[in-house]
C-alpha cells in the first residue's frame, strides 16, 4: 500500500509541475507574441524614405542623431501626421526645435493599440532614456 501512495503522488506531482510549466510557457508565449506584434520602423532606412512609409496609427517615436544617440522620444495618436510636421519646412518650431531636427538621422516608432498606451510607453521610455531633447518628462 505505501508503495501506491509513493506511485501515485509520483504521478500527480509531475502533473501540476507540467501544469505550472504550460501556463509559464503559455504566459512567455503571450509576452513573445505581443511584442512580435509590434510593428517598428524599417531598420536601415534613410529618414526621408521612412517618412513615405509611416503608419496611421496611434504609437511612440523616436529620433536619433548620426552617432545613433536618441535625442527625443514622443508619442502619437497618428504617427505620420506627428512625425511628418517635423520634417515640413512651412511648420513653424522653435529654434529649439528646428535645431533638434536638423541633428534627426533616424526615426524609428513603435506602434500602440491606443493613444493612452502610447502616452505610458513613451513615459517610461523617457524616464528610462533621459533623450537630450525631452525636457518635461525627466
Amino acid at each position: 500500500m505505501a508503495k501506491r501512495k509513493n506511485s501515485l503522488r509520483y504521478v500527480i506531482q509531475p502533473a501540476s509541475s507540467r501544469r505550472d510549466s504550460v501556463e509559464n510557457e503559455d504566459h512567455q508565449r503571450i509576452i513573445a507574441m505581443r511584442f512580435a506584434s509590434m510593428k517598428r520602423a524599417p531598420e536601415k532606412a534613410p529618414v526621408w524614405q521612412k517618412l513615405k512609409h509611416l503608419p496611421e496609427a496611434p504609437g511612440v517615436y523616436q529620433f536619433r542623431n548620426a552617432s545613433g544617440d536618441l535625442l527625443y522620444i514622443g508619442k502619437a495618436k497618428v504617427l505620420r501626421n506627428r512625425i511628418r510636421s517635423y520634417f515640413q519646412k512651412s511648420t513653424a518650431h522653435n529654434l529649439r526645435i528646428q535645431i533638434m531636427v536638423s541633428l534627426v538621422a533616424d526615426v524609428t516608432w513603435i506602434l500602440t493599440d491606443t493613444e493612452a498606451e502610447a502616452l505610458l510607453l513613451e513615459e517610461q521610455l523617457i524616464k528610462l532614456h533621459k533623450p537630450r531633447y525631452n525636457v518635461a518628462l525627466k
